[in-house]
């Protein structure tokens, strides 16, 4: 959502935006009681309910401002105007709930001299009495029922979907055309895949196959694991098995166990450790003999380690021609750990690059993306890299190679300058996942600020590593964001926007009092939960070409999409 528009009455969202974020003052409470009394706003409470309702489940169980909350849980029930439209599929209880919030604002604005704890208020208002129900809407969920554990020199089929290490899969079609791939279910079992195959994902606990040859390990903990053929179905008890499945019969070697055919009745026969056998279409069954036993052994042999120095190295070498670009102002490769005095090494070639730019505070060196790269560890609220950058810039560029650990708070932050003067810029990640880049205005006003339209970061991702890139093309007027080098979005831009960074911070905010807090040194916490272990930031513009270099020269191989 490209939100740009000179007529609307910034002011509210900015008194909108203080209220969630606890940084009401009491001229601010004052302000927007006065707009809901006026009656010409009559879409402001839905704007509110619609801000603080992402924010509710944190503050739920706060309950430190006892003189706020005794007033909120008087007020009744009060309805809104007519001419308000519920939203299909929300409960009334959002409208009730935001109505009885905000009638307390008035409450509180004329009782707040009395109460002897108001700078508490002033710093957070405390939202209680969350319904269950609502709660459980509010509940995110997740359909994932294995984690890809392995992928060796994959052949995918035309409409078959490739997986990389670490991916969530999710129920529905596998196939796999040549190579082997390794899931751990979510239950615990393990599925050694060789292609070609053709398999349906059902759930955490069965699947069925058509064709392949499969090697399945299952621990106690996932006793009842099936796997379904055109043939039969094999049951597991708490074994390890080798399967082969054509379009004529199922071959089943029990390694250890023993594993039941049909069901788990007491009465269906049971395929016992070191047995083997082979069930046709017709239902036949046929011991093999132990020479031509199915034993699919050979998969576990083939599963070597992943070698990762050729990949480390390429992306060194990419990396030299990177630093020769003379508009490449800076770039953290955190291949040495900093001076005693926290100075990150920045290591662009360019003669407008400045030496000492950043400095790590708190933080300390991890392991990047492969076991001989360092990174940044991101996980305490001092962790952070001070960043100084002067000059305004009509076309910038910033990527970076990041792992997202968790969403913490309500923003998380990639870039924010210091106290958000005018010009200077604030990239973050909202709590929902969406990317969102935003340009204070000469009025103090965020005139320009750029949303998704929908999630990008889902909890799926957690742990993995990503790139992520924003481009502000002065020239075109627009601005792009890249996720793992494709466009994800562009927005167009108004003409002559100039950004800077100055004072700025990547991974945490200094808000320097910009929300008016007392005392002037408290911090709003925007803190990112995770590791970088890549930063470059240029004055022009990365071309699509450009991006998806980086994303390619610096993935780990596990995590490159086939050829």
């Amino acid at each position: 959502m490209f939100e740009h528009d000179e007529n609307r009455d910034v002011s509210i969202d900015i008194l909108v935006d203080r209220y969630v974020s606890g940084a009401l003052s009491e001229q601010d409470a004052e302000m927007l009681l006065a707009f809901l009394e006026s009656g010409d706003y009559p879409e402001l409470p839905r704007r509110i309910r619609d801000n603080f309702e992402s924010d509710v489940l944190i503050r739920q169980h706060a309950s430190a401002h006892k003189p706020v909350r005794d007033l909120i849980l008087k007020i009744p029930d009060v309805d809104f105007p007519p001419h308000i439209p519920e939203q299909p599929g929300r409960s009334r209880n959002y409208f009730v709930f935001a109505g009885c919030l905000l009638f307390a604002l008035g409450l509180i604005s004329l009782v707040v001299a009395h109460l002897t704890n108001y700078t508490h208020w002033q710093h957070r208002l405390q939202i209680v009495e969350v319904e269950q129900e609502t709660l459980a809407e509010m509940e995110k969920t997740s359909s994932t029922l294995a984690v890809v554990a392995y992928v060796s020199a994959p052949c995918w089929s035309e409409n078959g979907t490739p997986v990389q290490v670490d991916d969530l899969v999710k129920p529905g079609p596998f196939r796999l055309e040549s190579g082997i791939v390794v899931l751990r279910f979510l239950s615990g079992a393990s599925l050694v895949i060789e292609g070609p195959a053709e398999l349906e994902l059902k759930t955490a606990m069965s699947v069925f196959c058509l064709k392949g040859r499969l090697k399945i390990e299952v621990p106690p903990q996932a006793t009842g694991f099936s796997i379904e053929t055109p043939h039969t179905c094999f049951v597991d008890l708490g074994t390890s098995f080798d399967l082969d499945v054509t379009e004529d019969t199922s071959s089943i070697h029990v390694v250890k166990g023993e594993v039941a055919v049909g069901d788990l009745s007491a009465t269906s026969p049971k395929i016992l450790e070191g047995e083997s056998v082979s069930i046709a279409k017709s239902g036949r069954v046929m011991p093999l003999s132990r020479g031509s036993s199915t034993n699919n052994t050979d998969l576990w042999n083939r599963l070597e380690p992943q070698q990762t120095d050729h990949e480390y190295e390429a992306w060194k070498k990419a990396g030299i021609a990177l630093n020769r670009d003379p508009h490449l102002l800076v770039h953290f490769d955190f291949e040495q750990e900093p001076d005693p005095w926290g100075y990150l090494q920045n290591v662009s070639e360019s003669e407008r690059a400045p030496r000492h730019c950043g400095v790590l505070v708190g933080a300390m060196y991890g392991q990047g993306r492969w076991p001989q790269k360092g990174g940044v560890e991101l996980r305490k609220v001092s962790d952070r890299i001070r960043l100084e950058l002067p000059g305004d810039h009509a076309s910038l560029s910033v990527a970076l190679w990041l792992r997202v650990d968790a969403l913490q708070y309500r923003y998380s932050s990639l870039v924010h300058s210091d106290a958000f003067m005018p010009g200077e810029c604030h990239w973050f990640i909202t709590r929902d996942g969406f990317l969102t880049f935003a340009v204070q205005g000469d009025d103090h006003v965020i005139h320009d600020r750029f949303v998704t339209s929908a999630p990008f970061l889902k909890p799926e991702m957690f742990g993995r590593w990503i790139s992520l890139a924003v481009v502000l093309d002065g020239e075109k007027n627009t601005l792009r964001y890249y996720f793992n080098g494709k466009c994800v979005e562009e927005f167009p831009t108004r003409r002559g926007l100039t950004v800077r960074i100055g004072a700025a911070e990547i991974g945490s905010w200094n808000s320097r009092g910009h929300f008016n807090y007392e005392p002037s040194y408290q911090n709003v916490l925007r803190n990112l939960c995770g590791c970088i272990d890549e930063f470059l930031l240029l004055d022009r513009v990365l071309t699509p070409g450009e991006i998806r270099k980086f994303h390619r020269a610096g993935s780990p191989e596990s995590d490159k999409p086939p050829r």
